[in-house]
């Protein structure tokens, strides 16, 4: 499943998304497979077609024992035509 939500903030616009999923065994008998995400993002518009966004996130992904986290961040700038 996924949920997010978005609203406004000092003039520009906060988003979130929560994300979760599950893999059961299969015919093989593999371990199971469990994925969290979660991330924040930032927007604010600069002029009518430019803005400048910030977000981050971060995940979990869990197979059997072996458990992996990753965290991101990025920026840039985005312009409509």
């Amino acid at each position: 499943f996924t949920l997010g939500a978005t609203a406004p903030v000092a003039g520009g616009e906060i988003a979130t998304q929560l994300s979760y999923g599950q893999v059961k065994h299969d015919a093989a008998n593999t371990p199971k497979l469990k994925k969290t995400e979660f991330a924040v993002r930032y927007a604010y518009e600069l002029s009518k077609r430019t803005q400048v966004y910030v977000g981050a996130g971060l995940g979990q992904e869990k197979k059997g024992d072996d458990k992996t986290n990753t965290r991101n961040l990025y920026f840039g700038f985005g312009h409509s035509f």
